[in-house]
């Protein structure tokens, strides 16, 4: 075998680990990623992403360690420290994962990935502020990061910046405006800032020049919840169902809110429904706040629906 040939070996199955890796087969792509650093392929990117699939293989010591010692190995490289920060945040060791997000951010203090995972563990211990400017910062280097305004507006939030948090939401919706979560955060920092009536304007406006876009009837259905008015609550839950039928989130509201107005729907049916769709948001913040807005709906439902107990509390011990 000639030399060129040799060292193409081991980079045919390095394309054939990242061909593996980004169709979703993980032990394939450990397998090719063993083989070509067999072949001679050393390099530390080939190196990091091994420790990247035996993660996604449930070896998460090893590739710790062996991220860690990458990190040792080239201090100057941000990735390392950024990847080991993701794999600890992923098991709740959010400590740890703070202290490895500024570790990479000594390297590299515009990494957006760092900026905005560090914002994010700020924001859930309550640090509002720091969260802020880390958040601002990200914005400064990617103001077209939609994700980025959304962090700035939770960081606000937590902040008890109200006016300002509703702005970032509405410039992260405006950057993303089918995101539905951008669109939610954006009624809750309304309803926190006391400008609903100024948001629900917006938002009957918006549908008007964007009739196809789903994320807007269903975040009008929930401002219309939350302001009591249930009957166009439901309708605009409905019509987000029409445009996106797989799309859990309208059509768990809308359901949930027709029992107010059709007792005679086939409840079983109607519930089972709902767990189905709470099943696929209970391990997001999404699925947090479709569960307390489902919880508020059930206090509106007629007391002769005995089912509603056995139905709140199984509802709880899905989504926990």
């Amino acid at each position: 075998m000639c030399v060129r040939q040799t060292r193409q070996i081991p980079g045919r199955w390095w394309r054939a680990a990242w061909c593996c890796s980004q169709n979703d087969h993980p032990t394939e792509a450990l397998s090719a990623l063993r083989i070509a650093i067999a072949l001679g392929d050393t390099a530390p990117t080939t190196l990091l992403n091994l420790a990247l699939a035996e993660q996604k293989n449930g070896d998460l010591a090893g590739a710790l360690c062996r991220m860690e010692e990458l990190e040792r190995q080239i201090p100057d490289w941000d990735e390392p420290p950024l990847r080991i920060a993701e794999a600890l945040r992923a098991t709740d060791r959010n400590a740890d994962a703070e202290a490895a997000y500024n570790r990479a951010l000594e390297i590299n203090p515009h990494r957006e990935s760092a900026l905005l995972g560090l914002a994010g563990l700020l924001i859930m211990r309550g640090a509002g502020a720091s969260a802020r400017d880390l958040a601002l910062r990200c914005c400064g280097v990617s103001p077209n990061r939609p994700e980025a305004w959304d962090v700035l507006g939770l960081a606000l939030l937590c902040d008890n910046e109200k006016a300002l948090a509703e702005s970032a939401f509405a410039e992260a919706q405006r950057l993303a405006p089918r995101n539905l979560q951008y669109a939610l955060h954006r009624v809750d920092a309304a309803f926190a800032n006391g400008s609903q009536e100024a948001l629900l304007a917006w938002l009957e406006s918006a549908r008007e020049a964007d009739p196809l876009n789903h994320s807007l009837p269903t975040a009008l259905g929930v401002l219309l919840d939350r302001l009591g008015r249930l009957p166009e609550a439901v309708d605009a839950f409905e019509s987000a169902t029409v445009l996106a039928p797989d799309e859990p989130l309208s059509a768990m509201l809308w359901q949930a809110l027709a029992v107010i107005f059709d007792s005679n729907r086939d409840l079983p049916s109607l519930f089972g429904n709902l767990h189905r769709d709470m099943t696929l948001y209970a391990q997001t913040v999404l699925g947090t706040s479709c569960l307390n807005r489902f919880d508020r709906i059930l206090d509106n439902i007629d007391q002769r629906l005995t089912d509603k107990p056995r139905i709140a509390a199984y509802c709880h011990g899905v989504v926990g």
